[in-house]
C-alpha cells in the first residue's frame, strides 16, 4: 500500500511521543473514530500517560468524555476491547500502533508487520481489520436517524430518501454526460473521441428507465458474500446503473465488450440501459480520481483508483476489490471498494456485504 505524506508523516513522529461496545475505540465520545484523537489517546494511556498529558490535543471538537481521569478509567474499563490481536495483553508496541496503524488507513501487510504480539489470535490483516471495524463509529452510520452524509453527494437528477431503514435511491438511468450512444439528432449526442483504437459503436442506443436501489442504511459485512449478478449491482452518484466484471449472458470476461465503450467508459445493453463496468471516467474527471463515486447493493461505497495523490494498488485490496481505510471524505477508517484499472474492475468475488435490491 502506498502511504500519504499526511499518514506517514505522523506516524514517524510517534516513536518520540513523549507527549465488546460496537463503538468502544470512540474513547472521547464525539461520535467518530478518529486516528489524531481516539488512537492517540489508547496510545498515550498505553504507554502511561496521565493527567493533562493523557489529553492535551488529543480530543475531538464535539468530544463528551474529556477528563483525563474518566478517559483513563474508560480505557481501563475497556482493556480487554483494546487487545487487539487478541494475544490476553495490551501493549503499546503492539496493539496500540495496530488501532494507529488501522485508523490512519493502513491495509494488508503495512498493517500487522512488526507489531503482532507473541500468541497472538488474531495475526492476519483480514482477522485485525475485521475486528477492528467492528468497533469504530464510522460516517457511513445515519446522522440523527437520517441519510448518511456520503448520499448528499448524488447529483440533483437523482432522488435519495430513507424509508424503514432502507436507503432507495431513484434514477432514470441516463448519463449526465454526452455519448454516441445517444440518437444522433439528440443534443447529447457526441462522437466517440476517446482512446480505443478498436472502439466499435455497438447497435444499441440509450433509453431511460425507472430504476430503483434499495440499500442498507447501515452496511455490515455478509460472511456468505454473494456474487454479483449480471445486471445493475451499484448506481453511480450520477444515477447510471454499475455493472460487475462480466458480459452476458455468460459470464465471460470484457475483452471484448471494452471496445464498445464511449469515451467515459459507458454504454447500453439490448434494452438501452446505459451502465458502467469499469472507471466512470466523466466522474472521474469532474470529482476527482480520489472522490467518492457511488454504492454497491450492499451500501459499501466506491471510490476512485487513487487514494489521497497515490494510485491504489491491486495488492491492497481484498478478493471484494476493497479494503478497510480513511478516504478522501473521513478520516475515519470505512470498509469501501475501489475502482482500478485491472480486472474485476470494480468488484471482484462477490459482494463484501449484505445486497439490497434493483427494481425497474
Amino acid at each position: 500500500m502506498v502511504l500519504n505524506v499526511r499518514r506517514a508523516f505522523w506516524l514517524l513522529l510517534l516513536p518520540f511521543a513523549q507527549v465488546p461496545d460496537a463503538a468502544a475505540f470512540d474513547v472521547d465520545d464525539d461520535g467518530t473514530t478518529e486516528a489524531l484523537t481516539d488512537g492517540l489517546l489508547v496510545l498515550r494511556h498505553q504507554f502511561g500517560f496521565v493527567g493533562q498529558t493523557l489529553v492535551d490535543g488529543a480530543l475531538g471538537s464535539g468530544a463528551s468524555r474529556t477528563d483525563p481521569a474518566e478517559i483513563a478509567m474508560y480505557l481501563a474499563d475497556q482493556s480487554e476491547t483494546f487487545d487487539i490481536d487478541g494475544n490476553n495483553t495490551v501493549d503499546a508496541l503492539t496493539d496500540g500502533l495496530l488501532l494507529l496503524r488501522y485508523l490512519f488507513g493502513f491495509s494488508g501487510e503495512s498493517l500487522r508487520a512488526g507489531v503482532v504480539g507473541q500468541g497472538a489470535t488474531r495475526a492476519n490483516s483480514d482477522a485485525l481489520g475485521g475486528y477492528m471495524v467492528e468497533h469504530v463509529s464510522t460516517s457511513d452510520i445515519p446522522v440523527d436517524g437520517g441519510l448518511p452524509v456520503k448520499y448528499e453527494k448524488f447529483d440533483s437528477g437523482v432522488t435519495v430518501t430513507l424509508e424503514d431503514g432502507v436507503v432507495v435511491v431513484t434514477s432514470n438511468g441516463v448519463p449526465n454526460h454526452k455519448s454516441p450512444y445517444f440518437i444522433t439528432s439528440d443534443e447529447r449526442y457526441e462522437a466517440y473521441d476517446g482512446n480505443n483504437q478498436q472502439f466499435n459503436l455497438n447497435p444499441n442506443r440509450i433509453n431511460e428507465f425507472d430504476m430503483e436501489f434499495r440499500v442498507p442504511v447501515v452496511p455490515a459485512e455478509d460472511p456468505n458474500h454473494e456474487p454479483t449478478p449480471l445486471g445493475p449491482i451499484g448506481v453511480a452518484v450520477n444515477g447510471v446503473a454499475i455493472y460487475n466484471q462480466y458480459a452476458g449472458p455468460n459470464n465471460r470476461p470484457l475483452t471484448f465488450e471494452i471496445d464498445s465503450f464511449d469515451q467515459y467508459n459507458g454504454h447500453p445493453q439490448q434494452t438501452g440501459m446505459y451502465h458502467y463496468h469499469i472507471e466512470p471516467l466523466w466522474i472521474t474527471a469532474n470529482r476527482g480520481r480520489d472522490a467518492f463515486l457511488g454504492v454497491l447493493l450492499d451500501g459499501f461505497s466506491v471510490y476512485g483508483p487513487e487514494d489521497f495523490g497515490a494510485d491504489v494498488e491491486e495488492d491492497a485490496l481484498d478478493e471484494f476489490h476493497g479494503h478497510v481505510g480513511i478516504t478522501i471524505d473521513s478520516t475515519q477508517a470505512i470498509y469501501h471498494y475501489h475502482v482500478t484499472d485491472k480486472d474485476p474492475y470494480i468488484n471482484g468475488s462477490g459482494f463484501y456485504g449484505t445486497a439490497g435490491t434493483f427494481a425497474q
